[in-house]
């Protein structure tokens, strides 16, 4: 084999070799970009709570909140508590409420979601308690609320302290639901939020229809909010 030859052969495997490494990175960054973008265990976790929500409201409605409230608190307390805080957050979307859904279930302060009532920023939180709620939780997130300049929504499914009970269901800027009242949110009846530093109280109003229609399957059709969206007690 000639000088010429060899050298020719040389720069061909060199080239090859390079190519093919090229080819390897670039199939490597492919790959872990793809990774990225595909949704982790958590995220698609996330995803079937939402979409399984509507379920677990239609479930509950066919129980009777009102008629059966026993049945539907055991069915609660039963209910994964990601689930529970995704409930609620369906609940009030389907009473055409600008709801904010978190991008994942811890991490954010304690906030399940948040919502927008009468122009005001209000924060959700949800505990799915089996027992006596813990004043300590509703007074951190009286704190985070504060500081975010918004009002609180503590719902949850266990006892309420007799001293909350006698500030009205009410601590600070947070707002208490519980017991008959949150049996009367999942049957679609008017709740008052009503904060003792507010002006006029205000309602979160059922959906269009008796409180007996039924719930749809399916995630609600776009809307935009109205001031119809929105009853105030005289």
């Amino acid at each position: 084999m000639t000088i010429e030859t060899t050298r020719a052969v040389f720069e061909f495997l060199t080239d090859y070799a390079i190519g093919g490494a090229a080819m390897v990175a670039a199939g490597a960054i492919a790959w872990r970009f793809r990774k990225q973008l595909r949704p982790t265990k958590a995220q698609r976790r996330h995803k079937r709570n939402q979409a399984r929500s509507y379920l677990d409201l239609a479930k509950v409605r066919e129980i009777g909140p009102v008629e059966n409230p026993g049945r539907v608190f055991n069915w609660l307390k039963k209910v994964d508590p990601y689930r529970f805080e995704e409930i609620i957050l369906s609940e009030l979307e389907r009473r055409k409420l600008k709801i904010v859904r978190n991008e994942s279930y811890s991490g954010d302060g304690g906030v399940d979601g948040r919502f927008y009532l009468a122009g005001e920023l209000w924060l959700v939180q949800a505990k799915r308690y089996t027992g006596q709620i813990k004043e300590a939780h509703v007074l951190e997130f009286d704190q985070v609320c504060s500081k975010h300049n918004a009002q609180g929504l503590f719902v949850h499914t266990g006892q309420t302290p007799q001293n909350l009970r006698s500030l009205k269901r009410q601590y600070g800027v947070v707002r208490i639901i519980s017991g008959d009242e949150l049996m009367a949110f999942f049957a679609g009846r008017p709740v008052k939020l009503a904060l003792k530093h507010a002006a006029q109280p205000t309602m979160v109003s059922p959906v269009v229809g008796s409180p007996a229609d039924p719930i749809s399957r399916g995630r609600p059709a776009s809307w935009t909010p109205t001031e119809a969206d929105v009853e105030v007690p005289a």
